[in-house]
C-alpha cells in the first residue's frame, strides 16, 4: 500500500512536471 502511494505521488511530480513544460512551450509560442 505504501509502495502503491510513494509511486503515485512520483507519477503526480512527474506529470507536474511534465505539464510545466507544456505551459512554458506554449506560452513562448503565443
Amino acid at each position: 500500500m505504501h509502495k502503491i502511494r510513494m509511486d503515485y505521488i512520483s507519477f503526480c511530480l512527474a506529470h507536474a512536471q511534465l505539464m510545466q513544460k507544456l505551459c512554458i512551450f506554449f506560452k513562448n509560442i503565443t
